[in-house]
């Protein structure tokens, strides 16, 4: 497994290299979340004031309703770590089809009010004869205002031979 961020750069402006949570002690994930902060760069290159971390999660498909209920540890944990309240979960959740049903997405910490699940149930990011949204994108801050609620499933970049998932994508807003 391997995590990647796509970016523009004077857009946005990593403030570190991430890094893995430590699951250790719970074991709560095979795969462990990996956690980057970046800060968001106005039009002329400087800092707006607005940073957050992202959290990529690739949950084990058998496992991944009780790895999306750990998340909140990693949210906990992230917070005082990084000392940033404005947080976005993204990755393969498997959160549908056989994995995760809905009943059990609604019962998770993160689909609580105050997080915001930019990717619905009624996407497709897989390839092939499937149709699932196991790739998601969920907020837990509205960023400042700047979360415009635009996503998106890429159906151009991922013809099938680096995935069996196609990439998604969330804008926020630049002053």
């Amino acid at each position: 497994e391997q995590y990647a961020y796509y970016y523009k750069i004077g857009v946005f402006n990593p403030l570190d290299n991430g890094t893995l949570y430590n699951d250790s002690a719970a074991d709560s994930f095979q795969r462990e979340p990996h956690i980057p902060h970046f800060e968001l760069l106005d039009l002329e290159g400087n800092s707006t004031g607005l940073d957050f971390t992202l959290v990529n999660i690739h949950t084990k498909p058998t496992l991944a309703v009780e790895e999306m209920n750990a998340l909140g540890d990693v949210l906990n944990w992230s917070e005082n770590y990084y000392g940033e309240t404005d947080q976005i979960i993204l990755g393969d959740f498997n959160a549908d089809c056989s994995y995760a049903s809905y009943d059990e997405l609604i019962n998770l910490t993160i689909s609580s009010e105050e997080f915001i699940w930019l990717v619905p149930d009624n996407a497709d990011t897989t390839i092939g004869g499937s149709r699932c949204a196991y790739d998601r994108i969920v907020a837990s801050s509205n960023l400042d205002g700047r979360l415009s609620g635009n996503w998106g499933v890429d159906f151009a970049v991922n013809d099938g031979n680096v995935s069996d998932h196609r990439p998604v994508w969330f804008d926020i807003i630049r002053i």
